[in-house]
């Protein structure tokens, strides 16, 4: 366990995420800790996800959160009863202790310990705590943990086995995930109802017994009961409307956040193929955002509304509640029937969207190439020809989703036409009061209209399921996961020697190979340059020694350990690798360098920033190392970028460092600047291993490899490779 540091930092931010190596962290990540603790990791996801989300404020308040969290957790088997004591105070058998800190974050103590308190924090780590350390947090509530076996939910619980460990991307889960939700539901439908249904009563009794009698004195008692069935109609609208707004954030905010978990958790060796669905899935997720807040979530509501007004009409008039009910029924046998068409044309509607988007992103970012290429043609008959199909997915879909709302306005209308025909003969002959009739039109129309609304609200609960579809496979896909605690995470230890053995690897099967019975040693200490000529591997090599990618056949050995059974942040630990994709995000120079590392002195910033050549961006810039950089550095040059992420390696350099092509974009000056201080950076006992297809680099190292048709072509100090390749 590594000691923490006398101070922890605090922030009270929205999203109130503190650094993981202090053990302070968001309300879903304590939860998940808790869940690791009792093993119960699903139980831990699927109602840390529903935790309450940053933007929403009413629900971010400690007192808040403490008590929803407790109700998760009694849901997960977990009882969590409240300690009043100093936690330094609490002795061992009050732990497991979660805490609850003032400004929203959350702090999971394992055990208590000689030494101090055990904290477990993200990424399976673990931390050690002093007391002095625990007195010092800004604490709310304490709460002692204890785990009811008996009491935990069983997967039967999830609607479908072939996704237990997603069940929660289930439509109906997503939108109605507990029980409260189903009451409110139920709750909501029911008040409508009852408005409905005091309406046509209240009706009856107004028009038979004041109106009719005597007109003259009722106005006031009509007037009143207007009024009141009004507001009880609205306010039951109301209702509906707050509940289907909260549905719609936790289903977007939700989803939203469990793509991002999935993104950021996709293994890198699948990152290439996942991309090529990258367009489809953000049109899916964009179409999710627009619809989530509209009628699409009111169906179920709704399809109660309708046929509890037609049980108001059975207590009516038996006879004349007959054809509405039929009419009903041949409503929802027709929506039945056009489920499967209207699910084929969404897939299809969204596939296509999707197609245009991935299409105008594809141009936009690659307009320069084709313009010099003078390819605008080209482009543009794709357009034309994905324009083409999207017009026909959306003309089919709009069709089919015409269909059924014509068909429902031509049922309810045939129905109510049908009452008038045959009610006012009735009340003619005065079998049939005034009053009764006009609350048997009420409820029709209503159940109708309720009926319509459900039927419409079909297509767009069909393009929600269909964005749904398209992202499931991404976040069904095999998540790149830390290792337990229960797996071999010793830290390694030197010597750092790299031994490959007849490696054989290949990007895809079947498909070329890049290595075929590679074999290749290198010694801690080792300053090694591999060449060759592209396509040879260089680069490959660099992402199979960080584990990124595994070979087929042979081994990979790392400090003795086959990298096999190691996960790859043991890899990781000790060998990084800076290769030629030079990522930046949003926020500023410093940022972009310390990746989130605190404690970084300004002056260290300046050397590595200088090291690399990037210290040119911040003369005369009056923000100086705050600069601000935007999405993926657009606004620096190549090479500033690659001086950027370069100095991001050599902060904190590594026992084993690969570069590849760390010059590549440099000019001469900063080339050489670069040499002669990485020369300095590097010690004697850290391994450097470079690629590069410039000379001045090699000035570095003193052994050359040189890789070709899969295998090592030639190895040796690097003036006998030199003369090898000369002479």
């Amino acid at each position: 366990m590594a000691l923490l540091p006398e101070r922890i930092t605090h922030r009270s931010d929205q999203t109130r995420m503190t650094e993981s190596h202090v053990g302070i962290m968001s309300w879903a990540m304590a939860i998940e800790c808790v869940g690791r603790y009792f093993e119960l990791e699903d139980a831990s996801d699927r109602y840390g996800a529903s935790m309450p989300v940053a933007d929403d404020e009413e629900m971010t308040t400690p007192h808040a959160i403490i008590s929803r969290t407790t109700q998760h957790l009694e849901k997960i088997g977990i009882t969590a009863s409240t300690s009043d004591r100093p936690v330094v105070d609490a002795p061992e058998a009050d732990f497991p202790l979660l805490l609850c800190l003032s400004d929203g974050t959350a702090l999971f103590l394992a055990q208590k310990t000689p030494a101090g308190f055990e904290a477990w924090c993200n990424d399976h780590e673990k931390a050690l705590l002093r007391p002095s350390e625990i007195e010092a947090l800004p604490l709310v509530q304490a709460f002692s943990l204890s785990l009811q076996k008996s009491s935990v939910p069983t997967r039967s619980l999830h609607l479908r086995s072939s996704m237990q460990s997603e069940a929660f991307l289930e439509p109906r889960h997503l939108l109605y995930p507990d029980r409260i939700q189903y009451l409110l539901i139920v709750c909501s439908a029911g008040l409508q109802l009852l408005a409905v249904g005091t309406a046509a009563f209240l009706l009856i009794l107004i028009v038979d017994r004041f109106i009719l009698p005597d007109a003259a004195g009722s106005t006031i008692a009509f007037s009143s009961a207007v009024i009141a069935i009004g507001l009880v109609l609205a306010t039951s609208r109301l209702l509906q409307r707050v509940q289907v707004g909260w549905l719609a954030s936790r289903f977007t905010s939700s989803l939203t956040d469990l793509l991002f978990d999935s993104f950021l958790k996709t293994p890198l060796g699948t990152r290439h193929s996942a991309l090529k669905d990258l367009p489809k899935t953000l049109t899916a997720l964009d179409r999710l955002r627009l619809i989530a807040n509209t009628d699409a979530l009111h169906a179920l509501p709704d399809a109660l509304l309708a046929v509890g007004c037609i049980l108001f009409l059975f207590l009516i008039d038996n006879q004349l509640a007959w054809p509405a009910f039929i009419g009903l029924a041949t409503l929802h046998v027709t929506s039945i029937a056009m489920y499967y068409p209207l699910k084929k044309a969404s897939d299809a509607l969204i596939g296509q969207m999707a197609a245009e988007n991935g299409l105008m992103e594809e141009t936009f970012y690659a307009l320069e190439t084709i313009r010099l290429s003078q390819s605008e043609a080209f482009v543009q008959g794709l357009w034309h020809q994905t324009r083409k199909k999207a017009a026909k997915a959306r003309l089919w879909f709009g069709v089919l989703s015409e269909t059924i709302t014509t068909l429902s306005l031509v049922i309810g209308i045939g129905s109510l036409i049908y009452l008038l025909s045959a009610g006012i003969p009735q009340v003619i002959n005065q079998t049939l009061t005034v009053g009764e009739f006009l609350s048997l039109f009420l409820l029709s129309g209503g159940g109708f209209m309720y009926a319509h609304r459900f039927v419409t609200a079909q297509s767009n609960a069909q393009l929600v399921f269909a964005a749904i579809r398209r992202l499931q496979p991404l976040v069904q896909a095999k998540r790149h996961t830390a290792a337990s605690s229960s797996d071999n995470q010793t830290a390694l230890e030197g010597p750092y020697d790299i031994e490959i053995a007849e490696l054989t690897f290949a990007y895809s099967s079947p498909g070329p190979t890049v290595f075929d019975g590679l074999n290749l040693t290198i010694k801690q200490g080792e300053k090694v340059a591999i060449l060759g000529k592209i396509g040879s591997g260089k680069t490959s090599l660099g992402r199979i020694l960080a584990a990124v990618y595994k070979g087929s056949h042979g081994t990979y050995h790392l400090a003795g350990h086959d990298t096999a059974i190691l996960s790859g942040e043991q890899v990781r630990s000790v060998l990084r690798v800076v290769g030629q994709d030079t990522s930046l995000f949003k926020g500023t120079l410093r940022s972009n360098v310390t990746m989130g590392r605190k404690g970084v002195a300004d002056q260290r910033l300046f050397d590595v920033l200088n090291m690399t050549g990037a210290d040119a961006l911040l003369h005369g810039h009056p923000f100086g190392l705050d600069l601000p950089i935007e999405d993926f550095g657009r606004n620096l040059s190549s090479g500033q970028r690659q001086a950027v992420v370069m100095a991001r390696a050599l902060l904190e350099p590594p026992q084993i460092l690969f570069l590849d092509e760390p010059t590549g974009n440099m000019d001469s000056r900063s080339e050489k600047n670069f040499v002669r201080q990485l020369r300095n950076i590097v010690g004697p006992d850290q391994t450097l291993i470079l690629t590069t297809h410039r000379t001045m680099p090699l000035a570095l190292v003193d052994r050359l490899i040189i890789l070709g048709d899969g295998k090592v072509l030639a190895d040796g100090p690097k003036e006998k490779v030199i003369d090898l390749i000369t002479g």
